[in-house]
């Protein structure tokens, strides 16, 4: 356990329940959480735990409070096969003459007041939830951006966190909301990510201290890949040799991490893609209307000594004419399968990009009813005219690949795969 972390452990009882609630509540202030954002982690925790104490009574459940420098993570551990994660899919809905329904709406808020959710299970059926509760930043509406005269001469150095969010906010000025990443639309988060160590950015400066450029990059969940957001010119003339300059710094710097790799999933006029190999694209309609292809881009870092993925008969042929294209040495397993419940619920976390009107639909439990879920998914972004809906697999994970048949036959197809991007390589697909 860390300094900065708060662990609890207690039993799944009533009487404890304003233990929980006031623990995660003050730890979460303590954290960098606004009052009304911690009394929404209390709330969730409210609600999780009152669902545990009728479904595992008098269990042990440990509940851990972590900061994350733009969140709060909150994870609760807990042992109870029969807990019903559908109320976390954004489809479930509650029917009063519906007693079971009723009993478990306090899960359908907890979901709903929280910003993201994952679960891991253990073979013992130990579940792992973890919920996310951000900070409250405001949009920058890159009022007064303007480009710099091209310069001279120019260096690159590590930016601290004012300056990186000084020049995210010029670009939201500069650049189409589909090409941004959401910290540089939110420059406060891409300081407080930086402050923590979640996020490092460099900036190009001309000789008088005017900030010309901006690259910024995170590792990724696995601790596999890094994801870079740019290089983002400030400039009139769209140096290649400053782009180029601040892509050198950036691949210099996690040259020292054992990373196999450097993506970037979000096309700009200024990215020097002779540094990357094209995985594939996913079509886009922005927001007045215009379609084309967002392109993603792979560097390799490392040697690739090559892996296991597991999948589908249905998406054998796609992986294999992928993996040979990019000269990626990988084994391609089908999983087995795993007994489920009779009743079991599948899960999907809907994960949104309002700004760019995107949305991408990740597994987060399998259960018997997947293609029904999957179809729901949809229909709810048709409901909300969401343009641009895309689903992800990852192959590092077995269960996962009982999802591909429901999601070809939604109407998806497969459009490229990121090496490493979750636990394995992530198949992304698009309708």
């Amino acid at each position: 356990m860390s300094a900065s972390e708060v662990v609890l452990e207690l039993a799944a009882s009533p009487e404890f329940f304003p233990v929980a609630r006031s623990v995660t509540e003050n730890a979460s202030l303590a954290m960098g959480l606004e009052k009304a954002e911690a009394r929404r982690v209390a709330m969730a925790t409210e609600e999780i735990f009152m669902s545990l104490c009728k479904s595992a009574p008098g269990r042990k459940l440990s509940i851990r409070c972590t900061p994350g420098g733009y969140c709060v993570i909150t994870e609760f551990v807990f042992q109870d096969p029969g807990f019903p994660l559908e109320y976390f899919n954004m489809t479930s809905s509650v029917s009063t003459s519906n007693e079971q329904d009723m009993a478990n709406l306090g899960l359908l808020v907890a979901s709903r007041i929280m910003d993201g959710f994952s679960v891991e299970r253990d073979d013992s059926g130990r579940f792992m939830l973890k919920l996310i509760k951000e900070k409250c930043y405001p949009r920058h509406t890159g009022e007064g951006a303007s480009h710099l005269a091209p310069l001279t001469a120019f260096s690159v150095r590590k930016a601290d966190s004012e300056e990186a969010a000084y020049a995210a906010a010029q670009a939201v000025g500069l650049y189409p909301a589909h090409a941004l990443p959401r910290q540089f639309l939110h420059p406060r988060m891409l300081a407080d990510r930086i402050d923590f160590g979640g996020a490092t950015a460099a900036v190009a400066v001309g000789p008088g201290g005017e900030i010309a450029g901006i690259v910024a990059w995170d590792l990724s969940s696995s601790g596999s890949m890094v994801e870079c957001h740019g290089p983002f010119l400030l400039t009139r003339d769209g140096n290649p040799a400053l782009c180029e300059a601040l892509l050198d710094f950036c691949i210099g710097d996690i040259a020292k991490l054992p990373v196999m790799g450097l993506i970037n999933r979000r096309h700009n006029r200024d990215i020097p893609i002779h540094y990357f190999e094209t995985v594939g694209s996913l079509p886009l309609t922005a927001g007045n209307g215009e379609t084309f292809q967002a392109p993603a881009y792979f560097r390799q870092m490392q040697e690739d000594a090559g892996c296991n993925v597991w999948a589908h008969e249905s998406l054998e042929e796609f992986l294999e004419k992928q993996y040979a294209r990019l000269c990626l040495p990988r084994k391609i397993l089908r999983p087995l399968g795993r007994a489920l419940d009779p009743l079991s619920r599948s899960v999907l976390f809907s994960e949104f990009d309002r700004n760019a009107g995107n949305v991408t639909f990740l597994p987060v439990s399998p259960g018997r009813d997947i293609l029904p879920n999957v179809e729901a998914h949809l229909n709810m972004a048709n409901k909300e005219a969401i343009k641009n809906v895309f689903f992800g697999i990852d192959l590092g994970r077995p269960w996962q690949a009982d999802f591909a048949p429901a999601v070809l036959q939604a109407g998806f197809s497969p459009r490229y795969i990121l090496p490493y991007a979750g636990c394995g390589d992530m198949a992304f697909f698009s309708l």
